[in-house]
């Protein structure tokens, strides 16, 4: 957990602990098998506890962020004042020409085999990491919520990321 804090520094701080690349570990495993709490559930939580006029930092990927999300945070958009980061590693919008691979969906259980090194597979790879990529954007951007894209990538945030 990071220390409640008041300035920007510490902020700058958490995003680039948050951007840093992490391997799932054994951890992650065993908090699979007990529910975490989704965004959602985070969202409704913050709306609950915050005094109203609280300054609010979303910091994350929005993995599970969805247009069923955009209610909650339209109801702490109006009482708060809201920024979102969404921490992004460029790895996500580009396939690698590995050949076959074999890909499981996160969300279901679907799961097919993917020839990367195709022309049009690296396409339409693309093409959807866009989509999906713009939609959480527009779900803050919809409900005029200060929003920017970090890379995992990236130096220098700092001079990146206004609020």
């Amino acid at each position: 957990w990071f220390k409640e804090s008041q300035n920007k520094q510490a902020v700058f701080d958490f995003i680039h602990q948050a951007a840093r690349p992490a391997l799932p570990s054994f951890h992650d495993q065993q908090a699979q098998q007990h529910k975490e709490p989704n965004i959602d559930d985070v969202l409704r939580m913050l709306n609950q506890v915050l005094t109203t006029g609280s300054t609010i930092y979303l910091i994350s990927d929005f993995h599970d962020l969805n247009k069923d999300s955009q209610s909650t945070l339209l109801q702490l958009s109006t009482s708060h004042h809201m920024h979102a980061v969404q921490i992004i590693d460029p790895a996500e919008l580009n396939l690698p020409k590995a050949g076959n691979l074999s890909l499981k969906s996160i969300s279901s259980d679907k799961q097919g085999l993917i020839n990367t090194n195709s022309s049009s597979e690296q396409k339409e790879y693309s093409a959807a990491a866009e989509n999906y990529f713009n939609l959480k954007k527009s779900l803050f951007e919809n409900i005029a919520v200060a929003y920017q894209q970090v890379f995992t990538t990236d130096r220098n945030i700092e001079h990146k990321i206004t609020f």
